[in-house]
């Protein structure tokens, strides 16, 4: 197998992987809630997927030294800690939304600094399993290969990241609904929270 050959199939794995809506999804919703601009969203993106990228190649490097039945444990502990997150933020969102139902305010609800914290740690402890064995095969290139997988993975992360994210954002731009703004809080918890459980049961 090639260097070339491995990283392409890293780079599809990964953009198809950090596509699906739980990656990307909190994000635009959470940004918008906390009134955070195209920008600041997709910062706070790369921050996190960083994150998930080095505890994916963490994992990477377990696998390598132990055995493939560890992806059985990361499994379990993928879903429990983001969806659990996820949800705690759903349910701030949603209380906070229905309290002011009849009171429009553009205050977070969160402070930044724990929101970013929250998605980041979410984030950062949802690896991306499908791609953790291929750093077996990285094992039989060397470290050269090792190294690339890894700096693969998190291009293919960012780059996926960055264009969904500012694609919705655009979106969303465009529409403009007087009941959603005013509902916006308790619909973007609503939405964590499934989330939350899709993440979790799926």
């Amino acid at each position: 197998m090639t260097l070339l050959f491995l990283l392409s199939g890293a780079f599809i794995l990964t953009l198809l992987h950090t596509i699906l809506p739980e990656h990307w999804m909190p994000f635009v919703l959470i940004g918008k809630a906390q009134k955070w601009d195209t920008r600041k969203t997709i910062g706070v993106a790369i921050l996190a997927a960083t994150g998930h990228v080095l505890i994916t190649v963490f994992l990477g490097l377990i696998v390598l030294f132990i055995t493939e039945s560890v992806l059985e444990y990361v499994g379990d502990f993928s879903r429990v800690i983001p969806s659990v997150i996820l949800a705690v933020l759903g349910i701030v969102y949603l209380v906070q939304g229905v309290r002011n139902n009849h009171t429009h305010t553009h205050a977070p609800v969160i402070s930044n600094r724990t929101t970013i914290i929250s998605l980041v740690t979410a984030f950062s402890f949802s690896p991306c399993e499908a791609v953790i064995p291929t750093f077996i095969l990285a094992s039989q290139i060397g470290w050269l290969g090792f190294a690339g997988l890894s700096l693969t993975i998190l291009l293919a992360t960012i780059i996926g990241m960055i264009v969904v994210i500012s694609l919705t954002l655009y979106g969303y731009k465009k529409l403009t609904f007087h009941w959603l703004e005013h509902n916006e809080k308790a619909v973007i918890g609503v939405m964590l929270i499934v989330l939350a459980a899709v993440a979790f049961f799926l």
